[in-house]
């Protein structure tokens, strides 16, 4: 899909975790694309049945260690909640949701939420009265801004 995509300037499926990890740890050229590349290729054709025995627990363990930066990003959680609170409460219903039911069903949850916010948003948009800032040609919200005029138009 990405290749493809990528002839069309479409924006990409999925990103690669590895690489994104190499990147933020300052990998900058094409060459340590080429040389992640090749060793996820050698772990997964020489180096993969070698992973077999190990207990789950050393798998998860070895999950958790690469996945710890995208758990630290939780901490950004009330600065989204500022920006967007709608999209911080799809995040954590889908969050949970794929925890407890699945991969599968939180992406179903993921889609249902994300339309019905997005249906709320519709029927439900932000509304405001204006006020004109004075000695200026500039319209401000009169709940953020208590010295404009209101402008009353009669006909």
């Amino acid at each position: 899909m990405n290749i493809i995509g990528s002839f069309f300037s479409s924006f990409m499926a999925a990103a690669s975790l590895s690489r994104s990890l190499i990147q933020s740890n300052g990998g900058k050229t094409q060459l340590v694309g080429f040389v992640s590349s090749a060793i996820i290729l050698v772990v997964l054709l020489w180096l993969g049945p070698l992973f077999e025995p190990l207990p789950r627990a050393v798998l998860a363990a070895t999950i958790w260690v690469a996945l710890w930066g995208m758990f630290k990003q939780v901490k950004h959680i009330w600065t989204y909640y500022k920006l967007s609170p709608y999209d911080v409460v799809i995040w954590v219903v889908v969050f949970v949701a794929t925890v407890l039911l699945g991969v599968d069903n939180g992406l179903i949850v993921g889609v249902a939420g994300s339309l019905f916010i997005i249906v709320f948003r519709v029927v439900l948009p932000h509304s405001s009265v204006l006020g004109q800032a004075r000695d200026t040609e500039i319209f401000r919200n009169l709940k953020n801004f208590q010295v404009c005029i209101i402008i009353h138009v009669h006909n």
